[in-house]
């Protein structure tokens, strides 16, 4: 991790964000993407949110590390979307750092057929990263 954070780190602009993908049944091999689930909001505090990581500023390795140690199973693969991505399809970016480098992806409509488009659209926008046997 990077040694420049401090307590207004958060409010910083994250470039790049990602989900980490932690079955084999989340992901397609060809062409080797997440599948739509991974990328559908869940309702918390009267909105949608997706939980992201920012990967700004790291490595491979690190990139790894910070999606393994917030979960508690394997991170098989990792799904990345740039920011500018996300907001391209009308969604926004809300970094809040708990846990360190965490950032919601927020915006989605109520609409259950809406969020699906929305989280197709991301799918569509990935890059997926399998991790390599260890």
């Amino acid at each position: 991790m990077d040694d420049q954070q401090g307590p207004n780190e958060h409010l910083r602009r994250v470039e790049v964000v990602a989900r980490g993908v932690f079955e084999k049944s989340k992901f397609s091999s060809m062409p080797p993407r997440a599948k739509t689930k991974i990328f559908q909001p869940v309702p918390f505090q009267g909105r949608w949110e997706l939980s992201t990581f920012s990967m700004d500023g790291l490595d491979s390795f690190a990139r790894w590390n910070v999606l393994d140690s917030n979960s508690s199973r394997a991170t098989v693969g990792r799904s990345e979307l740039t920011c500018s991505s996300i907001e391209e399809i009308g969604l926004s970016v809300d970094p809040n750092w708990e846990p360190e480098r965490h950032v919601n992806v927020v915006g989605w409509p109520d609409a259950e057929d809406a969020r699906l488009s929305l989280a197709q659209a991301l799918r569509d926008k990935q890059e997926f990263i399998l991790r390599e046997a260890i």
